[in-house]
């Protein structure tokens, strides 16, 4: 019988082959990808061990994200109750709630970061820009504004705000 080890650091399936993973602070568990095998037998076995042990052990959210090079894993995810959280051009990120109570993982994000920002100089005038696409544009050449635009995925919202001043208008401020 197969057995899983749980501690801190990882999540061993044992029969000489290892499912790793880390406890995350809300009773779960993050599968670690490097330690995934190639072959989607292998990973039914593994998996099926683990959900049973994590499961036994009072685990609540279990995370696997998958990389491109490990899609012909996902059918063998699903296959174990998988659900697609969210994916980007890097990783497929799905989630199994164990529990037999209704799921807190949290909805993926689902929205944009904007900024605004108002330039004044020292002689209190304020910067404005004319788009010439988007939404703003539409509303005609009379129709001024301030700069404008999204915050990068990662990026800190001043230094969001700085690069759209200057990409809009060519001002460093």
């Amino acid at each position: 019988m197969a057995s899983v080890l749980l501690d801190e650091e990882r999540l061993v399936h044992a029969q000489g082959e290892e499912l790793q993973g880390k406890a995350d602070m809300f009773g779960g568990v993050l599968i670690d990808s490097k330690t995934l095998p190639t072959s989607a037998q292998l990973f039914d076995t593994q998996l099926a061990g683990a959900l049973s042990a994590w499961k036994t052990a009072g685990k609540k959210g279990i995370w696997l994200k998958l990389k491109p090079e490990h899609a012909t894993l996902l059918a063998t995810a699903y296959g174990h109750g998988f659900e697609m959280h969210h994916a980007n051009k890097q990783n497929m990120v799905l989630v199994k709630w164990l529990p037999e109570t209704p799921s807190t993982v949290p909805q993926p994000a689902s929205h944009y970061v904007g900024v605004g920002i108002a330039v004044i100089d020292d002689q209190n005038r304020i910067l404005v820009v004319q788009e010439k696409f988007g939404p703003a544009a539409r509303r005609g050449k009379d129709f001024w504004k301030m700069p404008t635009g999204l915050v990068d995925n990662g990026e800190d919202i001043e230094v969001a705000a700085v690069r759209e001043v200057l990409e809009e208008t060519g001002v460093h401020v």
